[in-house]
């Protein structure tokens, strides 16, 4: 079986670093909230080009905590796409906010900036663009769109090391926000998550809030929540971190050795923003056929893909409260019916690629 993604091959290809990393924390005494975290921070913060880091225990409430950090809470909207992982919406409504959705391009897979400046609303008080994939929303752009008054959170858990004009994602709104879920580019041995910023006023809210409001050990000043990354998954990503630049050459590699093997005539890629450099998260194109048999016959091949994400976020069931339906955000809604994302990791061999490629070709052939 090729599967859509190997973590375990890049295990082994850093093992000796991870291991080494691992027995550190062990051996250390400290688990939480000790020298792992702050020089991962440091480290990450340097990579990014930002002021501060602040780590957190995973993704979502780096959203969450953002968003209560920055005032954002109940009777606000929060403009964001419906083509994300969910995790973007359920950190919205967890803060208290409401999601208002705008439909994508269909070329970058990314939200449609006008389509926000039309959605804004005396209650808007923040945009989450999401760096889809790896590729970058214009960030500079949303801010003449949006204003001042409207902070921009970017959401660039699937695009870490991802460039606009040479700026790192994150750095260029308000705040940037991260997962290092196992699968992303900069992935940690369980959950994991930051949130980067140049503001010191924010910084020090966060990192109180995600330490049960504590100012130190003694005296809390604010409610806060337990949301504290590990030592043991700080030091993994420390050893990661040196590599990740490496990752994703080898994943831009990979993504342009997909794009030269399959037929244009069969398939539209992701067209990545201009000035940007994609981190290249995922490769997921659209097939003009029938996606789901083609999924059927990569499966009989022993290929494994998958399909993000379907259906989009305002189809949900969980999400009918909302008061969205079929047909509101056509692009996203074609997104889904036509994705497919291909097996890819930073480890994978081109001769992987061109076997999967030559599969697709097959059966686009007896078609």
């Amino acid at each position: 079986m090729i599967f859509r993604v190997d973590l375990r091959a890049q295990y082994l290809k850093y093992q000796s670093d991870i291991d080494k990393a691992i027995s550190r924390v062990l051996n250390s005494g400290r688990y939480t909230l000790a020298n792992e975290v702050d020089e991962f921070e440091k480290e990450f913060a340097k990579y990014s080009g930002t002021k501060h880091v602040i780590s957190v225990a995973d993704g979502t409430r780096a959203i969450s905590l953002t968003l209560k950090a920055l005032g954002i809470g109940v009777g606000d909207e929060v403009i964001t796409t419906p083509a994300t992982a969910i995790p973007t919406i359920g950190a919205i409504i967890e803060a208290g906010a409401t999601p208002v959705f705008v439909d994508i391009d269909i070329n970058t897979f990314l939200i449609n900036l006008e389509k926000v400046s039309l959605a804004i609303t005396e209650k808007t008080k923040a945009v989450i663009p999401v760096h889809l994939f790896g590729n970058v929303v214009d960030i500079p752009r949303l801010r003449q769109l949006v204003g001042e008054e409207i902070s921009i959170i970017e959401d660039s858990a699937q695009a870490h090391g991802s460039l606009l004009n040479d700026q790192h994602v994150g750095t260029i709104g308000n705040a940037g926000t991260f997962s290092f879920y196992p699968t992303k580019n900069l992935g940690a041995y369980g959950d994991g998550g930051a949130i980067i910023t140049n503001s010191d006023a924010l910084a020090d809210k966060l990192r109180v809030y995600r330490n049960h409001g504590l100012q130190n050990k003694d005296i809390c000043i604010t409610p806060g929540v337990n949301s504290r990354l590990d030592e043991i998954q700080a030091a993994i990503l420390r050893a990661k971190l040196v590599y990740l630049d490496d990752m994703i050459n080898e994943r831009k590699n990979l993504a342009s050795r997909y794009m030269d093997a399959l037929p244009k005539s069969h398939f539209s890629h992701q067209s990545i923003t201009k000035g940007a450099s994609s981190s290249w998260h995922l490769f997921q194109t659209r097939f003009k056929g029938k996606r789901d048999e083609l999924i059927d016959y990569l499966q009989k091949n022993g290929i494994q893909s998958n399909v993000y994400y379907q259906p989009p976020h305002h189809l949900q069931p969980g999400l009918k409260s909302l008061g969205y339906r079929e047909g509101d955000f056509p692009n996203a809604e074609q997104l889904t019916k036509e994705a497919i994302a291909l097996p890819f990791y930073p480890e994978m061999k081109f001769d992987i690629v061109d076997k999967i490629c030559k599969i697709i070709n097959d059966y686009i052939c007896k078609k």
